[in-house]
């Protein structure tokens, strides 16, 4: 079991996005979710809470992508690690450039699948201290 670490899951589609958010929290993340790229940003700019894992799908609506939001959260919490998901071929090349090796996924992508490989690239760090409230 992880400690409590937060991930923050950026997906347009609902049934896609609350799929994900429940199996994380089911291996025991803390889980914040966000339906395009503003939202994300909020959430990462106000460090309300310490998001350890931002894991974005490409294509969502809005003036950003998936992989614009990747490159702010590199240039602006570096802290933050970054998994990409999509169904295009293109936007995984793109991505396998800006993720850490095994943090990018092709769709349909399993929500198990995110979590265990979340678990392992978590495993090591240790949560913040403000994570314990829930």
């Amino acid at each position: 079991m992880p400690g409590r670490h937060t991930i923050l899951i950026v997906e347009d589609e609902p049934l896609l996005r609350f799929d994900l958010a429940h199996e994380l929290r089911m291996h025991g993340f803390d889980v914040v979710e966000a339906a395009r790229a503003a939202e994300a940003i909020a959430v990462l700019e106000a460090r309300d809470l310490p998001v350890a894992l931002l894991c974005t799908d490409v294509q969502m609506p809005g003036e950003m992508d998936g992989l614009d939001l990747v490159r702010w959260t590199l240039d602006h919490r570096p802290d933050v690690i970054a998994a990409v998901t999509s169904g295009s071929a293109a936007a995984i090349a793109s991505a396998l450039t800006l993720c850490r090796s095994g943090l990018v996924f092709p769709k349909p992508a399993h929500a198990a699948d995110l979590a265990r490989a979340f678990q392992r690239v978590l495993g090591e760090a240790s949560p913040s201290s403000d994570s314990s409230v829930a």
